[in-house]
């Protein structure tokens, strides 16, 4: 899957005190995620091109899988990056391998529902700057759960 984009919009935080403050403006101008249509367990590589209009100073990466249920949702960690810093005057291309995706303590039955990859850069505040979210569909292909991630962008 691939998807490239120049758009995004200005994010905002609001204080405890009432005043909002601006955050960086970031986007994605690029996002690719691979093996795609393959057994749901798969390690992957996920490639996120991203523009910011300020330098962004050790931020870091995360990406989650998320196993949506009817009654919950339930999280699994998959990767964070480690920190690093990012030019407003080049473009940033991150490239993530996660490693196998752990679904041992689910029913299979569980994991037939739609699932979420999420992707997202952290401030080094921890402040949430961007998240990609990408819906996962699952099928089972005779003995195997197969994972097609579905472009966010398009």
């Amino acid at each position: 899957m691939t998807r490239e984009d120049s758009g995004g919009s200005e994010r905002h935080l609001q204080s405890t005190g009432g005043n909002r403050i601006a955050m960086p403006h970031t986007f994605v101008k690029h996002f690719y995620v691979e093996p795609n249509r393959c057994p749901l367990a798969d390690p992957m590589t996920v490639r996120i091109a991203l523009g910011a209009d300020e330098n962004l100073d050790q931020v870091r990466w995360r990406v989650q899988y998320v196993v949506d249920m009817a009654s919950e949702r339930s999280v699994i960690d998959l990767v964070e990056t480690e920190p690093a810093s990012v030019s407003k005057s080049e473009s940033h291309v991150a490239t993530i391998q996660t490693p196998a995706i752990d679904l041992s303590a689910f029913a299979q039955s569980s994991l037939l529902n739609l699932g979420l990859l999420m992707i997202t850069l952290v401030g080094s505040d921890g402040v949430e700057l961007l998240r990609v979210s990408a819906v996962t569909q699952v099928a089972k292909e005779g003995d195997t759960f197969v994972r097609t991630v579905l472009d966010p962008m398009s």
